[in-house]
């Protein structure tokens, strides 16, 4: 078992993981983290011979206008100026959070070659590379995405299959496999892993 803490929350991963590691925190990353916009995902590890690249993003503690909020403090006007602002800044949200995915890996794979190349890296570097570099890498992308859609009518909120949809474009010359789970979606016997927030 192995317990890993980001955004406030606590990753258990089973013993189907191994070379599990906070990617964005080991010293290799440390080391070229100095060169300006250089980003990585928060853990690497390998499950059954899949590498996986897991990018945490925990925006529920963020302070957001709720639906109850809106009832008690807003005229009917007020109220559909907000309601728009909020879409708008979803909308914006999700665009961000793809193109920085988008980036953290293709960093984090630049990494994992860059330093086996250049220099005596760790055993865990060199069997995420001995994966990268076999005829048919196995390489799979977990976006672990807890927001404050949840306080949004069901219509209104921003689905996470529009989400994996457009991640699935950025990263095809990467893999086709990616998912994307919250709290709410997500299986732990498949994936191997529990999540819990910190209190």
């Amino acid at each position: 078992m192995m317990e890993l803490i980001e955004s406030e929350l606590k990753f258990t991963f089973n013993d189907s993981w191994t070379n599990i590691i906070k990617f964005d925190e080991s010293e290799s990353f440390d080391k070229i983290k100095q060169i300006t916009g250089t980003k990585a995902v928060d853990f690497v590890g390998i499950k059954n011979n899949s590498l996986y690249f897991i990018e945490v993003k925990n925006e529920r503690n963020n302070k957001q206008i709720t639906i109850a909020d809106l009832l008690n403090k807003l005229t009917e006007i007020e109220k559909k100026i907000t309601h728009c602002k909020t879409i708008n800044n979803n909308e914006e949200m999700l665009i961000k959070n793809i193109n920085e995915i988008g980036q953290k890996v293709k960093d984090s794979l630049a990494l994992i070659i860059g330093v086996n190349c250049i220099s005596q890296s760790s055993k865990y570097f060199l069997d995420y590379k001995q994966i990268l570099c076999c005829d048919k890498p196995n390489i799979k992308i977990i976006l672990w995405n807890e927001n404050n859609w949840i306080n949004l009518p069901k219509k209104d909120k921003l689905s996470n299959d529009i989400l994996n949809k457009q991640l699935k474009k950025k990263l095809l010359w990467f893999t086709k496999y990616i998912f994307i789970n919250t709290t709410t979606r997500h299986n732990t016997e498949t994936f191997g892993f529990t999540v819990e927030p910190i209190v």
